[in-house]
């Protein structure tokens, strides 16, 4: 199982709960299609063991973020959409919660 850190705490429970006191997701929970695609991403990654296997994923588009983000990753959210989204800043590492 994948442990993720995530460097913002608004965004952490956004994602976990749904709901959020920041503006800058506050609009996102309206958008059906990016709840629904950010629920299939987090269902996605959760299973994984290892952070390499993110890559065979190919709709994810997982990168590794560089420079002053090293050893955060992003992963590409609105994939059934026109209009997608990358979470940034997760810092995943392989190991059992």
């Amino acid at each position: 199982m994948l442990n993720i850190e995530y460097k913002d705490e608004e965004l952490k429970l956004f994602i976990e709960t749904g709901k959020s006191n920041d503006k800058r997701y506050k609009k996102l929970k309206s958008n059906a299609v990016f709840m629904r695609d950010l629920r299939m991403v987090i269902n996605l990654m959760r299973p994984v063991d290892n952070v390499k296997e993110l890559h065979m994923f190919k709709k994810l588009n997982y990168e590794p973020l560089h420079y002053d983000y090293e050893g955060y990753s992003s992963v590409r959210i609105g994939f059934t959409s026109k209009y997608g989204s990358y979470l940034k800043n997760l810092k995943m590492e392989s190991g059992y919660a």
